[in-house]
């Protein structure tokens, strides 16, 4: 690692610009997109302070990178949003929107919709699907701008609420196999106090996600070509202003949060597992003793969160160390991996509610008509059977009928 010799504060939003790197515009600058440090940073300096002589070494390839994984982020986010959309249909079934734990996971379903429509939205107008948008090297229009900010702020939100919301399904879980014949679970396990759940935490995740959004700031850009200047759009051009000192402190903080929500579900999801099989073994002998798979269900679901809140925690609260060194930037950037993860563990609720819940199972079954047709074809098997075991009383319905007929 170096020693830091100065304190720059770079412009690290990549995504504000365009990959046009040509070697041939300058042989002593370091290039980002086509822009020398002078350009986006508002100085010229050779000597870079970089953390890790690693990331110094290979920016292009690291940069490279980042853009491959937002892609592919992308895809994921349309890909989390077709499989969610049935999902909530189900979800919202008579059969399950009476019980607690699906209807916290309505609430974690339409979080993740949140996050998959704001990531929707915001490329299909930065890839002007809607509207064309004239090229500024420096920014954009207001409103795309306030777009992007926002799919931010949503980003903010859903994580956290989606990850409160299960944290609250182990733990309930949890406490009603501990104390069964408590007063609390009978309450909670009332759909009015589910949905009272939902809102309060989707309160609180909206007041934490609505700060980042107040916070932040965009201000006008002078210049949109250093190639022609003087250069103007047909709108004024802004840029969101990124790296300052409160958004540095944010990432931290919800870099913490994410972590300890992580730990705090494996620790529930553990103590879970343990009364379970303490009351599995009580019961053991007993002829109504049936399985249970929501418990399967919530570890599944545990270990997926964890590998997505975990790693998004530790990255934030790893990089502030490295504030104002010249591997900031790109480090940041890094965080789409954990956003990758974070679609992954949302569209596989839904897989994981197909494999550990019969009662799921039997909700898709009567939707697509496959239960009715399922007791139909029982209906016929036991008529079958029972003319099979009393042939005189088929024989007897037989000559009823015959007598019957009129000529």
């Amino acid at each position: 690692m170096k020693t830091k010799t100065s304190t720059a504060n770079p412009f690290y939003d990549y995504s504000q610009w365009d990959n046009h790197f040509d070697p041939s515009e300058t042989e002593t600058a370091t290039l980002y997109y086509g822009y020398d440090q002078y350009e986006l940073y508002g100085h010229y300096d050779e000597d870079f302070d970089f953390a890790f002589d690693f990331v110094e070494r290979n920016q292009s390839l690291l940069i490279n990178l980042i853009f491959a994984l937002k892609t592919v982020y992308e895809f994921a986010a349309v890909i989390n949003f077709v499989v969610n959309i049935p999902h909530l249909l189900i979800l919202l079934q008579k059969e399950l929107r009476t019980n607690l734990v699906y209807i916290i996971m309505i609430g974690i379903c339409l979080c993740d919709l949140v996050h998959s429509v704001g990531v929707m939205v915001h490329k299909a107008v930065v890839s002007e699907m809607f509207f064309p948008i004239e090229l500024c090297y420096y920014g954009q229009p207001y409103g795309v701008v306030i777009l992007a900010i926002t799919s931010r702020s949503l980003q903010v939100f859903s994580r956290r609420c989606s990850a409160f919301l299960a944290l609250f399904i182990a733990a309930f879980r949890a406490f009603s196999v501990v104390f069964p014949m408590s007063s609390s679970v009978n309450f909670l396990m009332k759909g009015k106090s589910a949905i009272l759940v939902v809102l309060t935490f989707s309160l609180v995740c909206g007041a934490w996600g609505m700060y980042y959004f107040v916070s932040s700031k965009i201000e006008s850009v002078p210049e949109c070509n250093p190639i022609e200047p003087g250069y103007r759009t047909s709108y004024a051009p802004y840029r969101f202003v990124t790296g300052e000192q409160w958004e540095k402190t944010f990432r931290y903080v919800n870099g913490y949060i994410s972590v300890s929500v992580s730990f705090i579900y494996i620790f529930v999801t553990a103590a879970l597992v343990i009364a379970l099989y303490q009351a599995k073994q009580r019961r053991k002998g007993l002829k109504n003793d049936k399985p249970n798979n929501t418990s399967g269900l919530i570890v599944l679901m545990a270990v997926s969160l964890f590998l997505s809140e975990a790693t998004y925690g530790a990255l934030f609260i790893f990089i502030y160390y490295f504030n104002d060194f010249e591997d900031q930037p790109i480090l940041e950037d890094f965080d789409v991996l954990a956003l990758i993860f974070s679609m992954i563990n949302s569209t596989t609720h839904c897989i994981i509610c197909v494999f550990m819940s019969s009662q799921y199972r039997d909700t898709i079954k009567r939707m697509v008509g496959w239960k009715d047709k399922q007791k139909l074809d029982n209906i016929k098997n036991l008529i079958v059977v029972e003319s099979s075991a009393h042939p005189s009383t088929a024989q007897t319905s037989k000559a009823s009928n015959d007598s019957k007929k009129t000529f």
